[in-house]
């Protein structure tokens, strides 16, 4: 099994990535995360974290920027219904705390914004996966970098506007941390000052 690659990228071309490790060319499926490390890497080398997919007609590899990814995107694969390019699309769409977020809170909305993802289908990934999201997440174990404990309404709305916007789930979570003395705000000043600190960082 193929854990991790090191190589250059080759070409990009749809949702198919080509990474040329030492002459060989992998061709990976990478989540959104991966193919921004690919466009900033250039023709430098990058690291991406892989899963092995072994079916009896062909073996796919999935990439992923971070090890966090990839157990989400196996922790996801584990919910009834969900192949792999369901997973795959959901860590990109959601990233790691996205997920939690909607698991956590019951909340199936985010996760019906994936394509593919129907009601249904959100509300069973929700309904198989929350013990085991809070255990992992909320138990002790690995956390979300925002903890819900610190996201009220008015903070999980002023996400939801800012992403609306265009802007990254986790760069909104690093804004929105920097203002968890101010949660109990209106949601026009959690988002005004959320922006503010995005613009700063840029």
């Amino acid at each position: 099994m193929i854990g991790s690659l090191k190589g250059r990228v080759q070409f990009i071309e749809d949702d198919c990535l080509v990474l040329d490790c030492g002459g060989v060319g992998y061709e990976l499926r990478p989540t959104a995360a991966v193919l921004q490390q690919a466009e900033e890497a250039g023709s430098a080398e990058m690291d991406v974290v892989v899963h092995t997919l072994v079916r009896q007609e062909e073996i796919s590899l999935f990439a992923f920027a971070s090890r966090d990814e990839r157990s989400l995107f196996r922790l996801l694969m584990e919910a009834s219904g969900v192949g792999p390019r369901i997973a795959s699309l959901i860590v990109s769409q959601l990233g790691q705390e996205g997920f939690v977020e909607a698991v956590l809170t019951g909340n199936p909305v985010p996760l019906t914004r994936t394509k593919g993802v129907g009601r249904k289908t959100a509300d069973r990934i929700i309904l198989e996966l929350k013990d085991k999201v809070s255990k992992l997440y909320a138990g002790g174990g690995r956390k979300a970098t925002l903890s819900q404990k610190r996201m009220n309404s008015a903070m999980l709305e002023a996400q939801e506007a800012l992403l609306g916007l265009g802007y990254r789930r986790q760069e909104i979570s690093d804004a929105l941390a920097m203002l968890a003395d101010q949660r109990d705000a209106p949601v026009d000043t959690l988002i005004r000052e959320a922006l503010v600190r995005m613009r700063m960082r840029k």
